[in-house]
């Protein structure tokens, strides 16, 4: 009787260390699938591809490419082609050739800046056309000087 009594003990404390280390492993395992997938997020930010700015062009009202700007056209678009730049801020500085626009109602020419963040790898900026024969644009381009 007395063995069966160290043989039940015996199997209990097996059965009590056997789960212990099942927990053990199962919390090991945990943490070791924690680490490697952190590992993986952080790996895979360090290898986010660098943005890069591809080019620009002015655009008509029907998407078609132009090289010269009529007053007749009232506006034009400003294309940017990105890569990987979603989310970058960029400053566009008119040169002295530039000429003249009106940017978000605010008059744009020789030296002036523009800001914006790139929402798309193919940005479209609208720009109005200064006319010197409207009053509004006249209005904005006296209130910017």
């Amino acid at each position: 009787m007395r063995l069966l009594i160290t043989l039940v003990f015996t199997i209990n404390y097996i059965c009590y260390k056997v789960n212990i280390l099942i927990q053990t492993t199962r919390l090991l395992l945990t943490i070791i699938l924690l680490l490697l997938s952190t590992s993986i997020v952080c790996a895979q930010e360090n290898t986010a591809p660098e943005p890069h700015f591809i080019g620009y062009y002015f655009t008509n009202r029907n998407n078609e490419k132009i090289e010269d700007l009529y007053m007749e056209d009232k506006f034009t678009f400003l294309v940017i082609e990105t890569s990987n730049a979603i989310g970058e801020k960029v400053v566009l500085t008119l040169d002295d050739n530039d000429g003249e626009w009106i940017y978000k109602n605010k008059y744009i020419s020789t030296n002036s800046s523009i800001r914006f963040k790139i929402k798309d790898d193919f940005q479209k900026v609208k720009f109005k056309i200064y006319n010197p024969k409207r009053n509004k644009h006249n209005r904005l381009k006296e209130k910017a000087m």
